[in-house]
């Protein structure tokens, strides 16, 4: 079928599926005149009937096009003769007509039942979709499992825990159509992520479809996903390195001495030349004080790295270190320098062979800040191309001690946790941050807040450039400790404490957007909640979220002053977590003074997770304009 007539066939449907709309458009009409069709169950009823009325009239028109294209068609040549195919063709055509079921003639195992599901799959809009966009789609749908970006800071990285999703994908598409299994076999990218614990004929299978192509391995020293022990990954890895374009080794040895004694023997595949490894990431299973050595050969013989995981390692004296220019994303967790955790200068001399770092990730450090490091450096180190930055320190370490160190002066995404620290004031590690990343916080027009039994958050957000999408985040988050006794906090003792806490140990600018969630504890007074918004007299947009009702039912009546967040314009909230009648009464007084212009009320699920669905202008005399999407509330 040409592409003219494809397009004619997508017309037919269209207007298959109008009519099916209309026919169901009459029996409303005339059947069900005097019925509340918009109520339940009726609404829902009508719904999936004119969806079904829409797909068989979809799946008539396909098949009627296919049986009158069957003369035509190239598939039938040696199963079935022409006259044969014609006469079932009238038939079929006379039966439909008379209202035979379409299944029964689609799936009939009669040969010419199987010409005619040829010719449907030829029609299909699939073959309408070039190959090299179809092949973006497949490598898209495979990346979900096999994430090879380099990007520490995304939760499916290369070598997910989904290997048997990672399996199943490729195969899956391939068994699709024939027109999919010729692009996915004719292409070995598809097949080159290959994981040691498959089964081995799994294995074999992808290695012989990779044809050549460069591969990512995921190896791992212990059990298999069938329960196998794997015990020699050093061979799979060292006969494939020539060609690896990235791999990951799990270590799952159970004893530091095995431990040790395996990557004794597997560091020499370091001396192997493999001049595509461009992506290595390795965890060695181990606990302080017992890491092996990492060894420096891996840093000396690689220098085309661009991506380097390490996580449980001891890391080679970092004065030897080679520049590692290529290297644009590095995570490390829980490393070791020649001593117990990382020193400042240990931190300095390894991020100083880095200086084209895009993406880094320091977690569960132990940081030591030695005194000569500034005497010895003067400097920190600039990262001027690192846009996203993770820390978290395993040890109760101000983290402006570690942002002595080094610079990220074109951040966009800044995530910082100090570990919980029973002593300290919640957010009080955050004081005196450097002095650029300060100045970025008084940039940001949003600050988000989130209580909590364990952490608390604060996550400023502030727009780049003239896209709504582009946008930086700094995140502060810190273990949930006790505010009370707080003497920071005297003078402004009549607030809520975590917000004040926030406002006093973290910098806040004009900031426009305000949202609140998971606040827990006792309800705070109605005065605590005027000073708190009196303070923050620069917010337009107010969102609170996810909060018990003791809490919300003080904050909605100190909404009701409108001295309290003065520019208010928009609110946001879920009505699970509000007294509607307290909010109604505050919001209707608020309202008299000062117009609220918008007010959205969402739903939430079992999770307490904002409901998706979408959201219905409904009338109100709290605010100028009411939507909801909790389908019981008519009003408001």
């Amino acid at each position: 079928m040409g592409s003219i007539g494809m397009l004619r066939l997508v017309e037919s449907i269209r207007d298959a599926m109008d009519a099916a709309d209309k026919q169901i458009d009459a029996y409303v009409q005339t059947v069900l005149k005097n019925a509340d069709v918009s109520s339940e169950p009726l609404a829902s009823r009508l719904r999936e009937m004119r969806r079904d009325a829409r797909e068989v009239s979809s799946k008539r028109t396909r098949v009627m096009a296919a049986l009158k294209n069957l003369p035509d068609t190239k598939q039938y040549s040696q199963a079935v003769s022409l006259t044969a195919l014609l006469a079932y063709r009238d038939t079929k055509i006379q039966g439909i007509e008379n209202g035979e079921v379409l299944d029964r003639i689609i799936y009939s195992p009669e040969p010419e039942s199987v010409v005619l599901r040829m010719e449907m799959n030829r029609q299909s809009p699939i073959h309408r979709i070039p190959v090299e966009l179809s092949s973006m789609i497949f490598e898209e749908v495979i990346a979900r499992y096999w994430d090879i970006s380099g990007d520490p800071s995304k939760p499916n990285s290369f070598g997910s825990h989904n290997t048997r999703g990672a399996l199943s994908a490729p195969v899956r598409i391939s068994h699709v159509c024939s027109y999919w299994r010729h692009i996915m076999l004719a292409n070995g990218s598809f097949w080159s992520r290959v994981c040691q614990s498959w089964p081995r004929g799994a294995v074999s299978t992808f290695l012989a479809r990779s044809r050549g192509s460069p591969l990512h391995i995921v190896a791992c020293c212990g059990y298999s996903d069938d329960g196998r022990f794997a015990n020699d990954p050093q061979s799979f890895i060292a006969d494939h390195l020539p060609v690896l374009k990235g791999f990951e080794f799990h270590n799952y040895q159970e004893t530091p001495r095995a431990c040790y004694e395996f990557f004794a023997t597997f560091n020499r595949i370091w001396d192997i030349q493999a001049p595509s490894l461009i992506h290595v990431k390795l965890s060695s299973g181990c606990y302080k004080p017992d890491f092996p050595d990492i060894g420096l050969a891996l840093f000396e013989n690689f220098p085309h790295l661009r991506s380097l995981d390490l996580t449980g390692f001891k890391l080679p004296d970092l004065e030897a270190l080679p520049m590692l220019s290529s290297l644009t994303s590095l995570a490390l967790s829980k490393v070791e320098g020649q001593a117990r955790g990382l020193s400042s200068s240990e931190v300095h001399t390894l991020l100083n062979r880095t200086p084209n770092l895009e993406h880094l990730v320091m977690e569960n450090l132990t940081f030591r800040a030695n005194e000569s490091s500034e005497e010895r450096f003067g400097l920190r180190v600039d990262l001027p191309r690192c846009k996203k930055v993770y820390i978290q320190l395993s040890e109760p370490v101000a983290p402006n001690s570690l942002l002595s160190v080094v610079t990220f002066p074109n951040v966009e995404s800044l995530f910082i946790e100090h570990s919980y620290d029973p002593d300290a004031i919640i957010f009080s590690r955050y004081d005196n941050l450097p002095s650029y990343i300060q100045e970025m916080l008084l940039q940001c027009e949003s600050l988000g807040i989130r209580g909590g039994d364990n952490t608390a958050i604060a996550k400023y957000t502030c727009q780049e450039g003239t896209s709504a999408w582009t946008k930086k985040t700094f995140t502060f988050q810190a273990g949930q400790s006790y505010l009370i006794g707080d003497q920071s906090l005297q003078h402004r003792q009549d607030m809520v404490p975590i917000i004040a806490s926030v406002m006093n140990h973290l910098p806040v600018g004009d900031i426009t957007h305000l949202v609140i969630t998971d606040f827990s504890g006792f309800g705070h007074p109605v005065d605590a909640w005027k000073a708190t918004f009196c303070a923050l007299d620069t917010v337009i947009h107010f969102e609170a979220y996810r909060m018990l009702k003791k809490i919300t039912s003080n904050l909605s009546k100190a909404l009701g002053d409108p001295m309290s967040l003065p520019k208010l314009t928009r609110f946001d909230l879920d009505l699970n977590s509000y007294n509607v009648k307290d909010l109604h009464r505050a919001l209707s007084l608020r309202t008299k003074k000062v117009p609220l212009q918008s007010l959205y009320i969402f739903d939430t699920d079992e999770d307490k997770t904002l409901s998706n669905e979408r959201m219905l202008q409904i009338d109100s005399d709290c605010a100028v304009k009411c939507y909801t999407n909790c389908w019981d509330l008519k009003e408001f």
